[in-house]
């Protein structure tokens, strides 16, 4: 809480760093302090060309007072056990483009979990690039895509980790794998995955036990479960991410 309010007076004594910072923390409540998402939106309005772009965007969201959707997004059930649904149209054209244009700067190669030291490592079976947001760098925009997700698999904004986004070149791929942790208490039990670009081939998201692939147009995702209802994972959920073939 104390962080959040010196980046605010950073930011009013000319900071410009720490400006989007302050924002975030105020939209989603970073330092305990309580959300102040309509002090959060009004700093937005007032702000540089990024932040009124992310005004915009929210402007444009079906949503409270408070950031959380107004409707709980369409849905159509793919697969039963383990659950998988296609949820069409689940963000928006431009939420795809502003997601994409936040990334780029940010992309490193992909990691994974380690399963016998649980430590983040880079493996051969990911070639794919990666994007992360860390709670205190969740601006307004991020942080109401993650209350709809939250919505949307039925959990609270709490539970989610932060969002990530990926990135696949020609050539690129994550094999075969499971979104389950191999170990620990606080278990990944459910995924959704948006896709935020179009216009490839080969870029399919499968599930070989199931006989099932998923290319989504942008803006669709596609949501599963990872785990049995005692937690352990289950092995028809296991999936990989075929390489682009071709860009058109």
């Amino acid at each position: 809480g104390e962080a959040r309010r010196l980046y605010g007076l950073a930011a009013k004594f000319g900071v410009a760093e720490a400006a989007p910072l302050h924002v975030a923390m105020l939209a989603n409540g970073a330092g305990g302090s309580g959300r102040r998402w309509a002090e959060a939106l009004a700093l937005l309005a007032a702000g540089d060309v990024g932040q009124r772009r992310q005004s915009a965007l929210i402007a444009a969201m079906a949503i409270d007072a408070e950031g959380d959707p107004l409707a709980v997004p369409e849905r159509e059930v793919l697969h039963n056990s383990p659950r998988i649904e296609r949820l069409p149209r689940f963000i928006s054209v431009d939420e795809c483009r502003y997601l994409i244009d936040i990334a780029q700067p940010r992309l490193a190669p992909a990691v994974v979990v380690d399963p016998r030291t649980g430590q983040q490592m880079r493996d051969p079976v990911r070639s794919a690039l990666s994007a992360a947001f860390p709670f205190v760098a969740e601006d307004p925009v991020l942080h109401a895509i993650n209350r709809r997700i939250a919505a949307a698999t039925t959990t609270s904004w709490e539970q989610g980790e932060p969002l990530q986004v990926l990135s696949y070149q020609p050539g690129q791929e994550y094999k075969l794998h499971s979104d389950a942790l191999p170990f620990g208490g606080n278990q990944r039990t459910l995924t959704l995955l948006v896709a935020l670009s179009g216009g490839f081939t080969g870029g399919a998201t499968a599930f070989p036990r199931l006989g099932l692939e998923w290319t989504g147009q942008p803006g669709d995702a596609l949501f599963f479960t990872n785990t049995d209802s005692a937690g352990q994972p289950l092995a028809a959920s296991e999936r990989s991410r075929f390489y682009r073939l071709k860009m058109s």
